[in-house]
Formats: C-alpha cells, sequence, structure tokens
C-alpha cells in the first residue's frame, strides 16, 4: 500500500514520481507550522488542526496506540487538502507553470 501512495499520489493530489522534492517540502509545512508556535500559541493553530486530524477519529480520541498508518495516510491527506490546498496549487503554478 505504501509504495503505490509514493508512486501515484501521495494522497494529496501531488503526483511523487514527478515531483518528489516538491511533496516534500509539502509534508515539511506541519514542521513549520510547530515551529513557528510560541507559549502563548492558541488551540486554533494551524499544528494542532492538524494533530486532531491525525488523532481525532468519529469524534474519539485515539489512545496510546493511535489510529494506525492507513488511519494517518488519509487523515493527513484530507487534512492537507483541506488546509493547503491554496497553497500548493499557487506554489505548482508558480513552480510547474499549472496548477
Amino acid at each position: 500500500m505504501t509504495s503505490h501512495l509514493l508512486v501515484s499520489r501521495f494522497n494529496t493530489g501531488v503526483p511523487v514520481a514527478n515531483y518528489f522534492i516538491r511533496a516534500c517540502l509539502i509534508v515539511v509545512l506541519n514542521i513549520l507550522d510547530w515551529e513557528r508556535m510560541s507559549p502563548s500559541t492558541g488551540p486554533g493553530a494551524m499544528f494542532y488542526q492538524f494533530c486532531d486530524a491525525l488523532e481525532v477519529k468519529d469524534g474519539q480520541i485515539a489512545d496510546q496506540n493511535g489510529w494506525g498508518l492507513e488511519h494517518a495516510i488519509q487523515a493527513w491527506g484530507g487534512f492537507f487538502n483541506a488546509s493547503y490546498t491554496h497553497y500548493s496549487k499557487s506554489y505548482f503554478r508558480a513552480t510547474n507553470g499549472s496548477g
């Protein structure tokens, strides 16, 4: 399953085979959100939304075992598409000439 995702679309709509570096940069967005946080960052911060997307399933919070890799990949892809789509489309348009 994982190799299929890497070869096809990495669950974000970004063709990894053609744009591997760009796809890696997109993955880093969540890390950058974490780095921008400060002690006064509120609960609505993008990084907390990212964590909630991975840790909450059907209104239930995951225990210490989490929900598993399949859920994490699907949840991250859904979160990315809902949260960063505007960024990715403008980035790819600027670097590749298409959206």
